[in-house]
């Protein structure tokens, strides 16, 4: 099948030959990749940089395509069925998987990463208990989306907004996005988007912000004391972060407020815990996603409550052209969404 390789650090090519995976069991089914986007975590496998997408790997998470094979005890789902997947499976044995927390089960396996081919090649395998329908008027570019639209339903859920909250989303990438397209589904009115990037500000207002804030500019915590008379936002959603960051988010979210910690941050660093006890702080670390949360973002596909999410997709490569795609986003420009590849 054709691939896009990553064969060691720094070095990605499109292949012909990759092996293709094949059905060995009753609940799997066989699905052809369409549309596959280049997430942060594919960036890291390919720096060899990721705790387990490990090159050599056929990676990637974030997809759409179409059912071409189910296994004998498939039930759900026939071939032709426009789908996309949860990217990773929990135990099913252990007391977190047990309590529905299989997003945190310490044997996870991940597709995209091990012996699990992932999207990246053009035929995947995935149990049947992952698979979700993707609506007919919805595209397989947008499919694509439905994954990290998964991760910001988590964070919105988790943290559990309440109609009239102010919240603060810093980090206007897919995720930071994401977030804000699921906090207006919650009913959230008053949502303030920061990010360094005029153009990913200007497509955080066409989805819902409704103030902007560009970091270069003027500190966040003088934003949010004009926009809420000193008292601070109810929640603020770190979909990116660092330790300067963390320290200003202590200050800027008012005493009993939440701070959702969606960014994987690399690095540990110190934050002032005397400002956490002080305030009656909540912090919430939110790991990917459950089965609830893609049941709510397909539904909302369905029902036609997300819109112009096409704004999210900087640009659609061949499977062909990885290697050019995979340089667009190294470049890290600004005005860079989601850069994605495509098995035409």
């Amino acid at each position: 099948m054709r691939a896009a390789f990553i064969d060691k650090p720094f070095s990605i090519s499109f292949i012909k030959d990759a092996p293709e995976p094949q059905l060995s069991e009753g609940r799997q089914i066989k699905i052809k990749v369409h549309t596959v986007g280049i997430c942060g975590s594919e960036m890291h496998a390919y720096h060899g940089t990721h705790p387990f997408r490990i090159p050599p790997v056929v990676t990637g998470h974030e997809f759409s395509g179409t059912v071409v094979a189910v296994g004998k005890e498939v039930s759900k789902f026939q071939i032709g069925d426009r789908v996309t997947a949860e990217v990773g499976v929990g135990c099913d044995r252990c007391s977190l998987c047990k309590a529905g927390l299989y997003n945190v089960c310490k044997t996870k396996h991940y597709l995209g990463s091990g012996n699990w081919s992932g999207p990246f090649g053009e035929y995947i395998i995935v149990p049947e208990k992952v698979l979700y329908k993707i609506p007919d008027h919805v595209s397989f570019e947008v499919g694509a989306l439905i994954e990290p639209l998964a991760v910001g339903m988590h964070a919105v859920r988790s943290s559990k907004p309440e109609m009239g909250s102010t919240i603060c989303v810093v980090g206007c990438g897919a995720i930071g996005l994401s977030v804000i397209l699921a906090a207006r589904l919650a009913g959230v009115t008053t949502i303030i988007a920061s990010d360094v990037s005029e153009g990913s500000l200007a497509i955080a207002a066409e989805l819902g912000a409704t103030h902007l804030h560009n970091a270069t500019a003027e500190p966040l915590h003088q934003k949010v004391e004009q926009l809420t008379k000193g008292l601070g936002v109810d929640i603020c959603y770190l979909a990116f972060g660092n330790e300067h960051i963390y320290d200003e988010v202590l200050d800027l979210t008012r005493p009993g407020g939440t701070i959702s910690q969606i960014a994987f941050m690399n690095e540990p660093f110190l934050v002032d815990v005397a400002k956490i006890q002080n305030k009656s702080l909540r912090i919430i670390g939110c790991n990917a996603y459950v089965s609830k949360d893609y049941h709510i973002v397909c539904e909302a596909l369905k029902n036609k409550r997300f819109w112009d999410l096409e704004k999210m997709i900087t640009k659609v490569f061949p499977i062909e052209a990885c290697a050019k795609a995979v340089k667009m986003v190294e470049q890290r420009d600004t005005t860079v969404i989601r850069v994605m590849l495509q098995f035409r």
